[in-house]
């Protein structure tokens, strides 16, 4: 167990607020056991005591997760369409795998990538091969049938790890700040804020006339990088 209760930091304060059960474990016990071995084992006590778990890996990376980001694409799709525009290319951050094998399926499936659409993921804590690995993985899962479903054909993914998972440059962060001066919306510096930054880069080397970015969440990271962006905001 960990020497002290966190508090409220990060997502915490919102579990709380909604009154979910908490199990906190050290990061000794987090190492050895990982996060999905807690998991498993949490889902072993709780069906001991008659209860009736479902369990997902992180980020809901799985293959019932996928299918919401499948139906995203049908979304936005519909507003393209009323707005009568045609996205030349969409971004979107990659961190576990789950919305990179649904937007994939959805461009696909809804004929958006024979139209011209291409989709990039900017990926934030591992290399493309992972990824592409990952989400075939997931799409076995399906019951997708591999010789005709490979990620390699349906996505382009992009490396914006920068220094590491969870780790901001200065660049970034003044990033972040300025987006979110010149347009109010909020970037955080883990997922999107990472892949918005990799997806200007990647506009300026491969220009199109329309791009999608579709921004994720996880505004409570920024919390986290309080120290470096205080004198950003001074």
């Amino acid at each position: 167990k960990p020497d002290a209760d966190p508090g409220l930091v990060g997502n915490l304060m919102i579990d709380r607020m909604v009154g979910a059960e908490i199990h906190l474990v050290g990061e000794a016990e987090f190492s050895s056991k990982g996060g999905w071995g807690l998991v498993c084992e949490l889902k072993e006590e709780l069906e001991k005591a008659g209860k009736r778990p479902y369990c997902f890996p992180s980020g809901g990376s799985n293959d019932v997760g996928t299918w919401g980001y499948v139906e995203s694409i049908r979304e936005l799709q519909m507003q393209a369409q009323s707005a009568n525009v045609q996205f030349d290319r969409i971004y979107f951050a990659c961190g576990s795998g789950g919305t990179a094998a649904g937007l994939a399926l959805g461009v696909e499936w809804s004929g958006m990538g024979a139209k011209g659409t291409e989709l990039v993921g900017l990926g934030v804590d591992d290399d493309p091969e992972f990824f592409h690995d990952k989400l075939d993985g997931i799409y076995k899962s399906l019951g997708l049938p591999a010789d005709k479903v490979q990620s390699r054909k349906l996505l382009r993914l992009e490396q914006c790890i920068g220094e590491g998972y969870a780790q901001s440059t200065v660049e970034e962060l003044e990033f972040l700040v300025e987006v979110s001066k010149a347009t109010g919306i909020v970037l955080d510096p883990v997922y999107s804020g990472k892949a918005a930054l990799g997806m200007v880069e990647d506009l300026k080397k491969n220009p199109v006339k329309s791009a999608c970015f579709i921004h994720t969440g996880g505004l409570l990271g920024l919390y986290a990088q309080e120290t470096m962006l205080a004198p950003l905001l001074a």
